[in-house]
C-alpha cells in the first residue's frame, strides 16, 4: 500500500479558500461520520487559542482516504504558558487500523517543539475505539489514564483544563473524562467484535466507557518527551506494519 501524505497550513489560506477547504473536510467528513456538523468542525479550525493549525491529509495514488487536523493551542495553567496539540480526523475504515492519527499529530508537535524547546508540549486526544487505546496504553508509557496507575497530577491538571473547554463532558472517576462525539459508522461493528479480542487495556477502556459505539470517546494526555518519542518510534514501526 503506498501511501503518501500532503500538510496544509490552514491559517495561511486566504478566508474564501478557508471556506471551500472546510466543505471539502466536511463532505470527506460526513462519509464517515454522517451527522457531522459543519458549525461543529468550523468552531474547531478557527479555536481562538491555536496558534497553528495543521492539516494532514493521506492518499492511496490519487484518492483521498483520510485527514488530521492538528491544532497547537497556547494555554495558561498556574500563570504559565503551555502548549497542548489537540486534533481531530477522518479515515476511511479500511485504512483506520494503519493508526496514523497519533503520529502525525506527535509528527506536527515535534516540528512545533524544535520551534519553541521552551515551553511545555502536552497532546490531547479523544479516543472512541477500544483498539486504539489499547495500542496507545501498551506502546506509550506516559500516556493516561490507564489501568492500575494514576494519573500523575500535571497531566491531570491538563486534561482538566482541555474538559473545561469541551461541552457535555462527564468526570467518570478521578481522571477519567468522556465527552459525546460524533458516532463513525464502525464503531458498532467494533463492539461486536472486541470482546474476541479483550486484554487488560480493552478492557480498562470498555469499563470506563461502555457506551462507545454511542459516540462517547475517552479524553487522555500524554507528554511530548524523549521518552514518548521513542515508543513513538514503536508505534510507528508497528503502523508500518499494519500498512
Amino acid at each position: 500500500m503506498n501511501i503518501s501524505e500532503t500538510i496544509t497550513d490552514y491559517k495561511k489560506l486566504l478566508p474564501e479558500h478557508q471556506n471551500q477547504y472546510l466543505e471539502q473536510l466536511l463532505a470527506f467528513d460526513r462519509i464517515i461520520f454522517p451527522d457531522t456538523c459543519k458549525q461543529e468542525l468550523h468552531n474547531f479550525m478557527h479555536d481562538s487559542d491555536a496558534i497553528s493549525v495543521q492539516v494532514v491529509e493521506y492518499f492511496d495514488g490519487v484518492r483521498l482516504i483520510g485527514y488530521n487536523s492538528i491544532l497547537i493551542l497556547k494555554l495558561n495553567i498556574r500563570e504559565k504558558n503551555i502548549f497542548v496539540a489537540n486534533s481531530r480526523g477522518s479515515f476511511l475504515p479500511n485504512y483506520q487500523r494503519a493508526n496514523k492519527t497519533i503520529n502525525s499529530v506527535i509528527k506536527v508537535a515535534v516540528q512545533h517543539s524544535i520551534k519553541h524547546p521552551l515551553l511545555p508540549l502536552w497532546i490531547v486526544v479523544t479516543l472512541m475505539q477500544p483498539k486504539a487505546y489499547a495500542l496507545l496504553a501498551s506502546c506509550a508509557q506516559n500516556f493516561y489514564p490507564r489501568i492500575d496507575v494514576d494519573t500523575p497530577q500535571d497531566y491531570l491538571e491538563i486534561l482538566k483544563l482541555i474538559a473545561l473547554r469541551k461541552s457535555d463532558v462527564q468526570k467518570r472517576g478521578e481522571d477519567i473524562y468522556v465527552h459525546p462525539r460524533v458516532i463513525p459508522e464502525t464503531a458498532l461493528d467494533e463492539s461486536i467484535h472486541i470482546h474476541d479480542q479483550a486484554n487488560q487495556h480493552i478492557d480498562f477502556f470498555m469499563q470506563h466507557t461502555p457506551d462507545f459505539f454511542d459516540g462517547i470517546g475517552m479524553m487522555c494526555v500524554s507528554k511530548l518527551n524523549t521518552k514518548m518519542l521513542t515508543e513513538a518510534a514503536i508505534l510507528s514501526a508497528i503502523e508500518r506494519a499494519a500498512s
